[in-house]
C-alpha cells in the first residue's frame, strides 16, 4: 500500500486490439512518471495483448537500469473515452499503470481533497 498517503486510481477497461478480449481494472493507477502503459504479464497473455508488438522501447523502472523491451499494442477505455495504449508487460509487479502513452490524450485531475480523479476529453 501507499502510506502514508494514498494514490490516486481510477476504474478503467483494457482490451487487446482486436477488441476481442476485455477486462475491467477498477484500481488502476494514473501515472503520468510512466512513458507508457504497464500491465502484468499474466494479465497481457489473457487479454491476448503478446500477439501485438508495436516496437522495442527504453524502460526503466524507479531504481532499475534502462531496458529496451518490447511494448503492445492495446485499447484503454476509462469512462466514455478510449486511446490506444503501449503496454509494457511486466513480471515485477502486481499494477496496472495507465503511462501518458493514454493520459496525454485526455484532461486528468486529481482532486486529493476529495480522493477523486476526473477524466475529460479534450
Amino acid at each position: 500500500t501507499y502510506e502514508p498517503f494514498p494514490i490516486p486510481r481510477m476504474p478503467v477497461t483494457i482490451s487487446n486490439i482486436a477488441r476481442t478480449q476485455r477486462r475491467r481494472y477498477p484500481d488502476a493507477i494514473p501515472d503520468s512518471g510512466a512513458d507508457v502503459t504497464a500491465l502484468p504479464i499474466a494479465e497481457c497473455e489473457r487479454l491476448g495483448i503478446l500477439a501485438n508488438p508495436v516496437r522495442e522501447f527504453p524502460i526503466s523502472w524507479i531504481g532499475q537500469p534502462t531496458e529496451v523491451r518490447p511494448v503492445y499494442s492495446a485499447y484503454v477505455k476509462i469512462g466514455k473515452h478510449e486511446s490506444l495504449a503501449f503496454v509494457d508487460a511486466y513480471v515485477t509487479r502486481d499494477e496496472t499503470l495507465i503511462g501518458r502513452d493514454v493520459l496525454n490524450n485526455f484532461r486528468l485531475t486529481l482532486d486529493g481533497k476529495r480522493r477523486k480523479v476526473t477524466i475529460e476529453d479534450c
